[in-house]
């Protein structure tokens, strides 16, 4: 739903994306680009209705992605309209809705780039998870390193994808299914090493995924003033890996 207000005399909707809005990078000079989404199906009312080709035209869609990131993490999901963040961008409310049918699909869009960079991180991490001469505390430890950096690289984008992706009514199944194929992974590795203990590792990887998540986010935004980031990921570790190791000087 856009927001009825028009556009303020005088204010930037309806003008052409300035160099400005064209060339902005995040907070921490990363940039959100167009190419960095998986490529995943998608309904046809969170799916973008088409793909920029010229610089200009993805020049465009990253200034309205980034005005959203900026959006949703200050204002919030539910007080955002397609309208702010046309304003914020720089661009006509029509030029937003060129390349996304609504908010939704502007989030989903973000999300599917978020997911791009935590899919890189856990990748990276699946053959030091496999290899059984690499101590399981040591892949565990550079998972949630990795997935922190993921979180640092943009907190406004992290904290914009956590803090308002619960409020869309369905997550979309092709995204859905990055979560379940990684836990897929993480069960048949846990399986198959010697220093995990018996057990359903099919659900044993489905409660260690979930916690993996949550703890990731706490090293990200929640670690309390009186605890060091070192300290807290040491115990991090020590939380995940305690749930699955077998015990010392237990046989197989």
């Amino acid at each position: 739903m856009t927001d009825p207000t028009p556009p303020r005399p005088g204010s930037r909707a309806g003008r052409k994306p300035s160099g400005a809005a064209r060339r902005r990078t995040t907070s921490t000079g990363a940039r959100i680009r167009v190419e960095d989404a998986p490529r995943v199906r998608l309904p046809r009312r969170l799916a973008p209705r088409k793909s920029p080709t010229q610089d200009r035209a993805r020049e465009t869609v990253e200034a309205i992605l980034e005005a959203a990131v900026d959006l949703f993490s200050s204002r919030g999901y539910a007080r955002t309209s397609t309208n702010h963040i046309a304003r914020r961008a720089g661009v006509s409310v029509g030029s937003l809705y060129q390349y996304f049918p609504n908010k939704d699909a502007v989030l989903t869009a973000l999300l599917a780039r978020h997911l791009a960079a935590v899919e890189s991180a856990i990748g990276a991490c699946i053959p030091l998870l496999r290899d059984p001469a690499v101590p399981l505390r040591d892949g565990i430890r550079r998972l949630l390193e990795l997935l922190r950096e993921v979180h640092e690289a943009d907190p406004r984008l992290s904290r914009a994808i956590e803090q308002q992706v619960g409020q869309m009514p369905v997550v979309p199944e092709g995204l859905a299914g990055y979560k379940r194929n990684h836990v897929a992974t993480l069960a048949e590795i846990l399986s198959t090493r010697p220093d995990v203990r018996p057990g359903n590792h099919a659900l044993m990887a489905v409660l260690l995924a979930a916690v993996t998540e949550t703890v990731s986010v706490i090293l990200v935004h929640a670690t309390p003033d009186r605890f060091g980031r070192d300290e807290t990921l040491d115990e991090a570790v020590e939380a995940l890996c305690r749930y699955v190791e077998r015990p010392a000087g237990r046989a197989s």
